[in-house]
């Protein structure tokens, strides 16, 4: 049994960052986008109750503890997670270090791809937008009969925003693999 003391000392924040996850100050609380779902926006909150911390997403519904957040985010058992934090002597097993990296492994590539996917957003809006500033200024028939080979691709480009805006992630991924066969990268 951990002494409810070993845990109120546990720095959660610190531990948080140190994963690698960004926190946002929200009065006495922070927020954080929820590393157990795909969460593009901060969704789950940490805060301080009573004598130690706790998280709560109000995307996916996780919450708990310092010792609970470990075991959900490296996939430990509670002895696991207690020697992570070195609040339980001993060494971890080489199984629970080998799930710990590739827990690691899988959010770089979730960070990897929310990168991408936030710089294609910004590339499509203003793609689009100037698109349609250009069609804008079109007075004659001439003028579009020139231009509409802008407008070809537009079509498609909105769809693509689309399914980066609201797509599933299966959809979202396909886009990623598009731009990544034609060397579209940003």
């Amino acid at each position: 049994m951990i002494p409810p003391e070993k845990i109120a000392e546990i720095d959660l924040p610190g531990i948080l960052e140190g994963e690698g996850i960004q926190l946002r100050r929200s009065g006495s609380n922070w927020q954080f986008c929820c590393p157990f779902h795909n969460d593009r926006h901060p969704s789950a909150s940490l805060f301080n109750k009573g004598d130690r911390w706790r998280f709560r997403c109000f995307g996916c519904g996780e919450s708990g503890d310092s010792i609970d957040f470990i075991t959900k985010l490296h996939g430990l058992d509670f002895k696991g997670a207690c020697q992570y934090l070195g609040i339980e002597s001993g060494p971890l097993s080489r199984s629970q270090k080998l799930k710990i990296k590739k827990n690691e492994q899988r959010r770089k590539i979730t960070e990897t791809f929310k990168q991408w996917e936030l710089a294609a957003i910004d590339e499509l809006r203003d793609t689009i937008s100037t698109a349609h500033q250009i069609s804008g200024r079109w007075k004659t028939i001439e003028d579009f009969e020139q231009g509409a080979i802008w407008l070809d691709p537009v079509a498609d480009l909105q769809g693509q925003l689309d399914v980066l805006m609201t797509g599933s992630k299966k959809n979202r991924i396909g886009i990623y693999n598009r731009w990544k066969q034609r060397g579209e990268f940003f």
